[in-house]
């Protein structure tokens, strides 16, 4: 007997197998249904499905291109994981510390600055909470995407440098998990 409340993953495991495109989620092969999605045509958005667990902050790469996934995916829909990823337009090599050195008479000899690199989104445009609309930042405003990894080194002042001026950080968005969401501003 038939039973129509009952989840049945064989049939979108056979359109994955037939139709589905291999992307690398943390290097590891899995296949996902990708489809263009409109939602602001000033980026190269997929809607993304696959019966692979996938979460908001989710790296992944799919034709050499490395994507975000930025929609919240709480659970599986009928064994089916859907959401939203953004094409990363950037990797940010930013300055998270120094490393000072001392001679025996306490005198700084050397010092070593530590970078970060983070794949990103980076953007002039941000999102109206309330409608959803694209609202434009001033100008010598960004906003930058990256993943959450928990150990995170980034921080308020931190600076980097993209398209040949300095940015620096003055606010970190943590609001939504698996990503950071970084107001920068130039000079």
């Amino acid at each position: 007997m038939i039973n129509l409340f009952e989840t049945n993953t064989d049939d979108f495991q056979y359109i994955l197998d037939n139709m589905g495109k291999t992307i690398y989620i943390d290097d590891l092969p899995e296949k996902a249904i990708l489809t263009h999605s409109p939602v602001n045509k000033d980026f190269d958005d997929f809607t993304i499905k696959t019966l692979y667990p996938i979460q908001r902050g989710d790296l992944i790469n799919y034709d050499n291109n490395n994507y975000l996934v930025l929609s919240q995916v709480n659970s599986d829909r009928y064994g089916i994981y859907k959401g939203l990823m953004r094409k990363c337009n950037f990797v940010l090599h930013v300055k998270v510390d120094t490393i000072k050195e001392y001679d025996t008479g306490g005198h700084l000899i050397k010092e070593t600055p530590i970078y970060e690199d983070y794949i990103a989104i980076i953007t002039t445009v941000t999102t109206d909470w309330n409608t959803g609309q694209p609202i434009n930042l001033p100008d010598g405003e960004i906003q930058v995407i990256i993943k959450d990894t928990g150990s995170t080194l980034l921080s308020v002042n931190d600076t980097f440098d993209f398209e040949g001026l300095s940015w620096t950080i003055h606010w970190i968005d943590r609001t939504q998990n698996g990503l950071l969401i970084l107001k920068c501003k130039n000079g």
